[in-house]
């Protein structure tokens, strides 16, 4: 087999507070492949984005890069060694200015979330575009405008000639986030990070640019990285999905995978708090409880203070990330003692009354939530 166009491998990043260190991408490890779209999902705090920055070299103080390797297409953009007890940059690591020169909006460009914030309201989109083209390309000002009002045809903006000298404010936010894909895509890169695009958008525009992005896909065959906390998007956009949870990712699968032969526990309760057009529920079900702080992650299995199939073994067992299933390719991953051999079917089940000792991170009090919220 060929190399992966990405390969991350033990990333960690850290953030250091008052309150502690914040250990919000702790050993993440996935590879991307040329032409693939690969999801990061899970809910607010798993560390996703702080995992995409990561791989961009675009964290900032108080965080930091403490861990880990980072190749892209074979060269390595994040290479942590360690020597005498203590970690540094290995000297193959690419330089700071070699990231901004070379990599970054070349190689690997970013969608952001929130275009109002990504855009500046003061400039026109299209001088905005166009000083992005002419910064990341060896073009003159002219062809930049060309290319620009190029690209803003290409991703569906009508009369992109009048609408280049528009402000972001005279847009909606689907034309706002589709000059964004216009800007990520303007430099032609091999890889696109795209951090929850779709999420302030309503879902006839989310639709509508999915599509596009689909469309896009197909005709540049760009690598994604899309983050998301929507298991619908990952169903219509991804090849692989990784789900991470509390800064580590606990299952990894092809998309049919993931929603066909689930296999973590935390998995299985984010397809099930979702509503579903086919069946008749009369209430959502919600994952128990809320992410714990990174700062002190819970022992063994992180996902213990909330798990609905946690056993007294859970805490005390950090789980192992490995293959499961019964394909040749064995392509899928997960980090669960139900699938080792420590004895989980013996196992009593952990004590929920004492898991609710965890505070917010453990399992809501029926007590405390009788006749009231929580």
């Amino acid at each position: 087999m060929s190399e992966p166009l990405l390969r991350v491998e033990n990333l960690e990043t850290r953030f250091y507070t008052e309150e502690g260190v914040v250990r919000a991408v702790d050993g993440v490890s996935f590879d991307v492949e040329e032409g693939e779209i690969v999801g990061l999902v899970g809910e607010s705090g798993a560390g996703k984005s702080v995992a995409t920055t990561s791989i961009m070299r675009l964290v900032e103080e108080p965080g930091e890069i403490v861990g880990g390797r980072v190749e892209f297409k074979g060269e390595p953009i994040v290479d942590i060694v360690e020597e005498d007890g203590e970690r540094r940059r290995s000297d193959a690591m690419l330089s700071d200015r070699e990231m901004r020169t070379r990599i970054r909006g070349r190689e690997i460009a970013i969608i952001f979330q929130d275009p109002m914030e990504a855009l500046n309201p003061v400039f026109t989109v299209g001088s905005q575009l166009r000083e992005f083209i002419e910064i990341n390309r060896d073009v003159s000002k002219e062809e930049a405008k060309e290319i620009a009002i190029e690209m803003l045809h290409e991703v569906g903006i009508p009369e992109p000639e009048s609408r280049y000298d528009s402000y972001p404010h005279q847009f909606s936010g689907g034309m706002r986030q589709r000059v964004l894909i216009a800007m990520a895509l303007s430099c032609e890169p091999s890889l696109i990070v795209a951090d929850e695009p779709t999420t302030a958008l309503d879902v006839t525009v989310e639709g509508q640019i999915l599509d596009l992005v689909d469309a896009l896909q197909d005709k540049y065959d760009t690598s994604f990285i899309w983050v998301t906390h929507d298991m619908g998007v990952v169903a219509e956009v991804c090849d692989r999905v990784n789900v991470m949870y509390l800064g580590e990712i606990i299952e990894q699968a092809p998309v049919d995978d993931l929603f066909y032969e689930t296999k973590h526990p935390y998995t299985e309760a984010l397809l099930r708090s979702i509503p579903r057009p086919d069946q008749r529920v009369d209430e959502l079900e919600p994952i128990t409880g809320v992410m714990p702080e990174a700062i002190d992650p819970p022992s063994g299995c992180r996902f213990h203070t909330r798990c609905p199939e946690a056993r007294e073994v859970c805490p005390r067992v950090e789980p192992t990330h490995q293959a499961v299933g019964d394909g040749e390719e064995r392509d899928h991953y997960v980090s669960c003692v139900k699938y080792e051999d420590v004895g989980y079917d013996d196992a009593p089940p952990l004590d929920t009354e004492a898991t609710s000792a965890f505070g917010a991170g453990g399992f809501v009090d029926e007590a405390e939530t009788d006749g009231g919220e929580p």
